[in-house]
């Protein structure tokens, strides 16, 4: 008997247990699973798109033209995370220069991650050099 079936593995993060609950709800249906997985790729996509280089060595048009810059948003700002920092906090100066490479292709998170970390400055002109975001 030939049948096939189509099986959904979702990971997901939600504020509390009852946006968890509904997100859960909603990737039940496979058609919003297919349309959020089009958003993604068309999001990241349109988003790698803004800058083009084009060299004779293939593996550095791949870096360029996409791996670094989605590294450095996913990871860097996003996840505050790297090879050598694995802790999850903000660091004032590493962040900012990761928000001045992302400035070119998504500058409202450049302006966000700037707001953010005045918001770390002193008045002196100082700054918290790392932070944990406050949870609750």
């Amino acid at each position: 008997q030939n049948e096939e079936k189509v099986i959904v593995f979702t990971i997901s993060e939600g504020e509390d247990e009852k946006s968890a609950s509904a997100l859960a709800l909603k990737y039940r249906d496979v058609y919003q699973v297919d349309r959020a997985l089009r958003e993604t790729k068309g999001f990241w996509r349109n988003l790698l798109s803004v800058i083009h280089v084009n060299t004779p060595d293939i593996s550095l048009n791949m870096l360029t033209n996409g791996w670094l810059m989605y590294q450095t948003i996913c990871c860097r700002l996003w996840g505050r995370s790297a090879f050598y920092q694995s802790g999850g906090a903000y660091g004032f100066r590493d962040q900012l220069q990761d928000a001045m490479a992302a400035s070119y292709v998504y500058p409202e998170l450049a302006k966000k991650q700037i707001i953010l970390h005045s918001s770390h400055q002193f008045l002196e002109g100082d700054v918290q050099h790392w932070w944990h975001p406050i949870s609750g």
